[in-house]
């Protein structure tokens, strides 16, 4: 028990601290900032949740459905969960690179495997108590219950991860179990996940059709469907309207139960899996001298950065969702017309002018949820050294970075915006300010993401996850992206003239950028020639 509590701590330190050499340096007042910061921002999600959830308080209480709240706050974070759970099980489990060492400590498999579950559990009950907990105490103000009800909320919250949790994983364990047996590992887990992703993008539009077009009462049908779906939605919300204490008892036996058995079946998978994941598949070829290519600087660099980005399913898939979704926004505009896309018809209801600008603020925040070039220095980590001490330019290794963001998002948004311009049937003037727009700020984000991954690096990870998703310059990067998604819609609020103020932006967008570069090819020679792996 004492190997699994110090697992689970260094884990929860790789997880809200960055380097040890930091801390040597100074850096603990760097370290609370970055608690603060988390703190902060989570405090202002629970407050925009809690007052979403009083507005439709107010909504449910006027039909007499107030108990929906509570099943609402079960669908919400149930979903949540299970999103949060695609994008880290897999590297959390699979893909951690100091599983060797673990495997020749004195320490039982069951051990490590319980400390990695129980640290993503510390994660997931986070993310479950900030879209959950809002709407169960809106639930108990509106209905004066007494202090048993807030206590027993806080009990039944602490279960409500545990379901997504066995779903995610099972999706995890299936995908990584089916890879084991292929010799293109990653391609399966790539187009599994995409696969999910595109299920859960097309039940997402069903269902804003369905509460946009029929009101309230069809968002209350809908969440009675999701109800169906979990079936411990209705022992949950028995167990807080009631209070019932055995439907209490049977949400925290069942959720208990399948997460159990979930445990027992990947318990007997865990070595082999991480085992088979790191062994070099491929036929070697006897008696055959490899084929020598011979390439410029940046080619051999730009090879590199992309055998670097396919080799790493984590990478893939926490830096192509954006892409995956413009995409698959595109083909459904393109089956489907824009009538049959709910806020498509409103934008076409709106006016032709109007609709670009929301697309722009779409599209800007799938970009910056997509932004390669913001972890491309950390994802070296231990093979920096090999990199740095290369007889190269510092200045071919980052546009060999920055032409890999480019080469991979620009030509699929440039696409997707293109075909979205067409089914919308937009003017001529407005396609071309839609795509120079997309353009410029795919660039943009791409030299910002490099610009702050060298200000911010993280070399000293464990995992790719770590590295993609848990570094300051990847969180940076992705608050800096959505604020200024929301920027093409402030002359709908200035009155401002909107294509003049478009056109603003993309100047803005590439001096941007121009700025970016010359920092980091002149301040960022110096940062890459100091670093240390």
């Amino acid at each position: 028990m004492n190997n699994f509590f110090k697992l689970v701590k260094v884990n929860l330190l790789e997880i809200f601290y960055n380097s040890r050499k930091k801390k040597k340096a100074g850096g603990g007042a760097g370290q609370a900032g970055t608690i603060l910061l988390f703190l902060v921002l989570f405090a202002f999600v629970a407050f925009a949740v809690f007052t979403m959830a009083m507005g439709m308080g107010e909504a449910m209480a006027a039909v007499g459905l107030l108990p929906m709240l509570l099943l609402i706050a079960l669908s919400f974070s149930t979903i949540f969960v299970l999103v949060l759970c695609i994008y880290r099980m897999p590297g959390f489990l699979f893909s951690f690179k100091d599983f060797d060492l673990l495997m020749s400590m004195p320490i039982k498999p069951s051990v490590i495997l319980g400390s990695k579950l129980f640290t993503s559990y510390l994660e997931n009950l986070g993310a479950a108590a900030l879209v959950s907990l809002p709407f169960m105490i809106v639930y108990g103000i509106m209905t004066g219950a007494g202090i048993a009800y807030y206590l027993l909320m806080i009990l039944i919250c602490l279960f409500i991860p545990l379901l997504p949790m066995t779903v995610g994983g099972l999706l995890a364990f299936g995908l990584a179990k089916l890879a084991t047996k292929l010799k293109m590992k990653n391609l399966v887990m790539i187009v599994g996940m995409v696969l999910v992703m595109g299920l859960a993008f097309a039940w997402s539009f069903g269902a804003q059709t369905l509460t946009e077009t029929e009101g309230i009462m069809a968002s209350l049908g809908m969440f009675n469907q999701i109800g169906s779906v979990l079936f411990t939605s209705r022992f949950f919300v028995e167990a807080l309207s009631g209070p019932n204490l055995l439907s209490l008892l049977i949400f925290i036996g069942i959720s208990l139960g399948l997460f159990a058995l979930f445990i027992l079946l990947f318990g007997r998978a865990f070595r082999h899996i991480n085992t088979a994941m790191r062994q070099i598949t491929g036929r070697r070829r006897k008696g055959k001298t490899a084929k020598i290519e011979v390439r410029s600087p940046l080619g051999a660099l730009l090879h590199k950065e992309i055998r670097t980005y396919f080799g790493s399913f984590i990478y893939i898939f926490n830096t192509c969702v954006g892409v995956v979704l413009a995409t698959l926004l595109a083909i459904v505009a393109v089956i489907l017309g824009p009538t049959a896309l709910s806020f498509l018809a409103d934008l076409q209801m709106v006016g032709p002018d109007f609709a670009p600008f929301i697309l722009m603020m779409i599209f800007s925040f799938f970009i910056a949820c997509g932004n390669i070039c913001a972890p491309s220095i950390s994802i070296e980590g231990s093979r920096f050294y090999i990199l740095r001490a290369l007889p190269i330019d510092p200045k071919d290794v980052f546009r060999a970075k920055l032409l890999l963001h480019v080469i991979i998002t620009l030509p699929l948004m440039v696409l997707d915006a293109a075909v979205l311009c067409a089914v919308l049937q937009f003017s001529l003037a407005n396609t071309l300010l839609f795509i120079v727009y997309v353009a410029v700020f795919v660039v943009f984000i791409g030299t910002l993401g490099l610009s702050m991954n060298l200000k911010f690096p993280r070399l000293d990870y464990k995992d790719d996850m770590t590295a993609v998703k848990q570094s300051a310059s990847v969180f940076s990067c992705i608050m800096i992206g959505m604020v200024l998604a929301f920027l093409p819609l402030l002359p709908l609020f200035l009155n401002w003239p909107m294509t003049l103020f478009s056109a603003g932006m993309i100047v803005l967008y590439a001096g941007a950028a121009l700025l970016l570069w010359q920092f980091i090819t002149h301040g960022g020679v110096r940062i890459f020639r100091s670093l240390q792996a």
